[in-house]
């Protein structure tokens, strides 16, 4: 997938075991139209709730009186009816350039190449009022007021997640050279994206983009990035992939609709929501997990392939494990496939062969069951004196998954206040201990999300995440 930016940036790759200098930038065209979709309220353009920073609240100060403006009422209207978001956001900001204070498209670019989901017919308004708001919005002047933030950004998502990056094994593996074309952006402006765009220019240059959000900060406000590998290898390989896959569409198709409705409410979740989507991202999913065996990092030493191909199979990429095995069969035989786009065959071979209605209910067979917790959902009359809460599985579960969040849907739900309490798993690994504090006549939602949990010897989610809502009754 499923989902950054000061300008665009040369990648200067040392050819090593590592790749050097792959500098991330922040890009003003990403942030522009991130800055569109959030203020026409996109979810998917919107900070995650522990990533509400200086730099956020910013935004929120300079730009929220323009919510109503006719550039993101227009904005509102396409995507309710055109569906636009997610990768078509940055696909159209890779489109444009800034000069001058103008924004305009590339003339080096056809547009009529520009993610689908962008009527032809709406581009010239769209742009005019894209313009109209740059230049009400002092967007110029905000941009450059954070030069120093954005580069202090690009250096900590470099060091912490781009110097630990082999660039090297994608040409490799994939048997062909594209790594010189790659550019890495970031954006401070939203968590959730990550893309991996692909942009052909009229001279039949090719441009491979990857492009992170941001999820964290430290106290100062600068973003801090973790273990991303996986993430940046699923979205390099896409630049692989894409071209790769376009002929064989035809061929997949039938068995990827199958898949997708099987497994439909997992994928969606995900944010994913068409089989042929599904399908590319599978394959990005599978050669991302061969990275990872081969390049384990100090964020992850002990790898587990395993773990990720059951882990991919709870999000309803139900063909994960085939397509796995069929790249290993690929790694040994490159001296009969020089690279991916001969093999593709015998990958179309492997996925079509796969019993998906079998390989989908032995997957959900496997999953664990949250019960419900020590409050009765809906309560309007809990004990504020409550020191603990309780969540209860119908089998024992991974002592080292657990955790629960606020529902980011909700801006009024307030969350119990656990600064300096304790939680625990009891002995029979079949209940997850948080302790609280509670206040008298107060409403709480808890969301204990599927993918924070995990059972005992499998590596298998529950079904659905559980909403736990409640409220204490008045002060006696």
């Amino acid at each position: 997938m499923k989902k950054v930016l000061l300008s665009i940036v040369l990648l200067y790759t040392v050819f090593s075991a590592k790749a050097q200098n792959l500098t991330p930038t922040v890009d003003k065209r990403i942030e522009l139209m991130a800055l569109v979709f959030r203020l026409a309220g996109a979810e998917e353009y919107q900070p995650s709730y522990n990533y509400k920073s200086s730099y956020t609240d910013k935004i929120e100060r300079k730009f929220a009186p323009f919510r109503e403006s006719e550039l993101v009422k227009y904005t509102q209207q396409l995507r309710n009816k055109y569906g636009i978001g997610f990768d078509a956001v940055v696909n159209f900001a890779l489109y444009t350039e800034i000069k001058n204070s103008k924004v305009a498209f590339r003339n080096d670019v056809d547009i009529r190449n520009l993610d689908k989901r962008w009527p032809q017919d709406s581009l010239p308004k769209y742009m005019n009022l894209l313009n109209k708001f740059y230049k009400q919005t002092g967007f110029d002047a905000f941009f450059a007021s954070n030069a120093d933030l954005y580069a202090k950004a690009a250096e900590s998502f470099k060091t912490k997640v781009m110097d630990e990056i082999n660039l090297k094994w994608f040409d490799d593996f994939f048997g062909q050279k594209k790594s010189d074309n790659f550019k890495v952006m970031i954006s401070l402006s939203f968590c959730e994206g990550n893309y991996g765009p692909h942009i052909k220019d009229k001279s039949g240059n090719e441009e491979y983009y990857t492009i992170f959000g941001s999820c964290r900060t430290d106290s100062a406000g600068i973003p801090i990035y973790g273990k991303m590998g996986w993430l940046v290898a699923h979205e390099l390989s896409h630049s692989y992939w894409n071209p790769a896959i376009k002929p064989y569409y035809p061929e997949v198709m039938p068995q990827a609709t199958k898949m997708f409705y099987l497994a439909a409410n997992y994928l969606r979740n995900i944010h994913y929501g068409d089989p042929k989507s599904c399908f590319g991202e599978m394959l990005a999913n599978a050669s991302a997990i061969l990275y990872d065996v081969d390049n384990p990092n100090k964020y992850a030493p002990n790898y587990d392939e395993r773990i990720q191909i059951c882990q991919n199979s709870d999000d309803g990429f139900i063909a994960i494990g085939a397509i796995v095995e069929a790249l290993k069969e690929y790694r040994k035989q490159r001296d009969k496939y020089p690279n991916i786009t001969d093999y593709m065959p015998e990958i179309v071979k492997a996925f079509n062969s796969v019993d998906a209605e079998r390989v989908f209910a032995e997957t959900e067979s496997q999953r664990p069951l949250i019960l419900g917790t020590n409050i009765e959902n809906g309560s309007q009359d809990v004990d504020p004196a409550l020191d603990s809460i309780v969540v209860y599985f119908d089998r024992r579960m991974n002592v080292h998954a657990n955790g629960w969040s606020p529902d980011s849907k909700c801006k009024t739900c307030k969350m119990p206040n656990t600064e300096g309490l304790d939680f625990y798993w009891n002995k029979d690994a079949k209940s997850w201990v948080v302790k609280v504090k509670l206040e008298p006549d107060t409403e709480y939602t808890i969301i204990y999300p599927s993918f924070f949990f995990f059972a005992e010897n499998n590596c298998h989610s529950p079904k659905n995440n559980y909403r736990l809502t409640f409220k204490t009754r008045k002060k006696q």
